[in-house]
């Protein structure tokens, strides 16, 4: 009889099991905007990404480049997570910052959500060239993050040249000597942008009124103590017509999001109040992407290309580029029906001998 019960009871929980996994699986879809790598469901179900089972054995061990070991600071992270272990991987969310990690235990390495590197951009290099010569394979090679990392490549793109918001680099030792009102006419702008040459997420980002920068040298100054100052012209279409980012994943266009800013603000990112959703581009806008793309890093695994609409109507260049990012860009892939799954296969063809 105990025999028996023993015998339902398992039957139950295997059941149970199955259940619960159907379950896993489906609010894991649904939870497309988890940040960790477990997440909390309407019903505050935990589910962690172990927990989805039947997977095949694993044969890659490959670590996530995040800010935080254990976190997927991402929203994608989770999910492309997820699908690499479907395909036989083991994932770790580590930490670019710890020296103790045992690199030489990855098979391979993917940045993905190291959004803290611009703080320290220098001991970022080194650890990225160290986990470059420890690991397996970092599958972005460390070339293209030296060539990414500081924004003067704005300026050194040759004949594409005009194809870029009007850039200028200047050295934060010098600020008191700049000729701002020379700069205003150069770029025909009524506002500045001034940023970090390594930056991120509008970090230390200022818009400033041309009537207004005597009075704000000081505060300039203050701002950009030790780094270089990328300065731009302001363009007011980025208020209304918002900032257009194109996707490309193995050197081909995938997919593209639009992103506006809250009323009254210039920063797209949602930390800000930004808002996103999928888009269509201009047909110019992905020949353009592909082109540059070509000619900076024509063998990217991936890269977003950030665009604004040119306010000069008369111009036949209607986008101008405000930026190639290649190190850690929120690719979007939640936004698209199978563009986690597709990158995934992507990762795994990288790593065929």
């Amino acid at each position: 009889m105990r025999e028996g019960l023993r015998l339902v009871v398992l039957e139950k929980v295997a059941a149970t099991m199955a259940v619960t996994q159907r379950v896993v699986r489906e609010r894991l879809a649904k939870r497309a905007t988890c940040r960790y790598s477990s997440c909390s469901d309407d019903a505050g179900l935990i589910i962690p990404l172990a927990a989805i089972s039947n997977r095949p054995m694993t044969s890659i061990r490959c670590a996530f480049l995040t800010k935080q070991h254990g976190l997927y600071a991402g929203q994608d992270d989770p999910l492309l997570a997820n699908a690499l272990e479907q395909r036989g991987w083991s994932i770790e969310a580590v930490d670019w910052k710890d020296k103790e990690v045992e690199w030489e235990e990855f098979q391979c390495v993917l940045i993905r959500s190291p959004w803290d590197y611009y703080l320290t951009p220098d001991f970022f290099l080194d650890r990225i060239a160290e986990i470059s010569k420890r690991c397996g394979r970092l599958l972005h090679p460390e070339s293209i993050i030296q060539a990414n990392i500081h924004k003067r490549y704005l300026t050194q793109l040759g004949r594409f040249q005009d194809w870029v918001i009007p850039t200028e680099i200047l050295a934060a030792e010098n600020l008191s000597g700049v000729d701002w009102n020379g700069l205003v006419r150069r770029f025909r702008a009524d506002r500045l942008i001034l940023k970090p040459v390594v930056s991120a997420g509008s970090f230390r980002t200022l818009a400033i009124h041309h009537k207004e920068l005597e009075q704000q040298l000081p505060a300039i100054e203050a701002t950009f103590t030790k780094e270089d100052v990328i300065v731009q012209p302001f363009l007011p279409t980025i208020c209304d017509d918002g900032e257009h980012s194109l996707v490309f994943l193995g050197g081909e266009y995938y997919h593209s999001i639009l992103k506006r800013p809250k009323s009254g603000d210039f920063r797209v990112q949602v930390q800000h109040g930004g808002i996103y959703k999928r888009w269509e581009p201009d047909p110019w806008l992905v020949a353009s992407s592909r082109v540059l793309l070509e000619q900076f890093q024509p063998h990217t695994l991936y890269a977003r290309l950030d665009w604004v609409r040119n306010p000069d109507p008369d111009s036949p260049i209607p986008y101008l580029l405000m930026e190639i990012e290649m190190i850690e860009p929120d690719l979007y892939l939640r936004f698209t029906e199978r563009g986690i799954e597709h990158y995934a296969d992507l990762i795994v063809k990288r790593m065929d001998p």
